[in-house]
């Protein structure tokens, strides 16, 4: 009961963090996806999961090599805004080490009123299904199958957005609807390691017998749910170093885990 509970605390964090089973058949496999798209966040929602399929028609010219795949991805433009770029997206399938394993890259579809005007590119608020296509080697759907663990989904860090006002006029630049900086990230990365660590402690008790792990059993649960519920919202704003230290942070209390089974 005790080591069913704890683990119960890992699934919870680890889920939040971005693990996940992979789905996979002949020709489709689903996977989680890690959306690192900046500013552009606060103007658009992302997936939580992408599925890559194989084409089902046949490929006429017998001198091509390959098989044809594709993903779509439904996007959600919360509020419209408009950008200096004309809003690419690029989405990698990566291993559970994030070794890429296969790139697909896009555009959002972009309505363009000037294209000598800043901001040019805009995007109306709605729905959009931009569709990824790419003809793969059979090692490369192979290797997707067997390591694939991540979709990571991008947006190009160099554009600058401003977001339409009640007029139908735009702004300028809006800043982060997150007050939060990097230091910020940092300090909810410190916390989740001193989390994992009385996590690690807790199970070492429950292993050896000690039924004092039992008064610390509440306090796990409510700091798994908060953390669980910062790192969601954190996910797509997170560097390459700190997205790197949170994965390292997640296999370790998961594997600890593990170890209990």
């Amino acid at each position: 009961m005790k080591k069913d509970f704890l683990f119960f605390i890992a699934a919870l964090l680890f889920v939040a963090c971005g693990g996940g089973s992979k789905k996979a058949d002949s020709n489709s496999i689903t996977l989680p996806v890690e959306a690192q798209v900046g500013e552009f966040g606060n103007y658009a929602t992302f997936p939580k999961e992408l599925t890559i399929k194989l084409k089902e028609e046949k490929n006429d010219n017998s001198e091509k090599e390959g098989i044809d795949a594709f993903v779509t991805v439904d996007v959600n433009v919360t509020r419209s805004v408009a950008s200096d770029f004309n809003f690419p997206l690029t989405l990698d399938i990566v291993d559970s080490d994030y070794n890429e394993i296969v790139k697909l890259s896009g555009f959002l579809k972009s309505k363009i009123d000037d294209p000598f005007e800043d901001y040019a590119n805009k995007l109306v608020q709605g729905p959009q299904h931009p569709k990824f296509q790419k003809t793969l080697t059979l090692q490369e759907w192979e290797d997707i199958k067997t390591k694939g663990a991540y979709f990571i989904l991008k947006t190009d860090e160099m554009a600058n957005y401003k977001v339409e006002g009640g007029n139908g006029s735009y702004q300028s630049k809006m800043s982060s609807t997150s007050d939060s900086s990097d230091e910020s990230w940092d300090e909810l990365l410190d916390s989740y390691e001193s989390y994992v660590d009385k996590y690690i402690s807790a199970m070492k008790k429950v292993k050896d017998g000690d039924a004092s792990a039992m008064s610390e059993y509440p306090d796990l649960y409510d700091k798994a749910n908060e953390l669980s519920s910062k790192i969601q919202n954190v996910q797509g704003e997170l560097t390459s170093n700190q997205l790197s230290r949170y994965t390292t942070i997640s296999n370790k209390m998961l594997k600890a885990a593990q170890d209990m089974q």
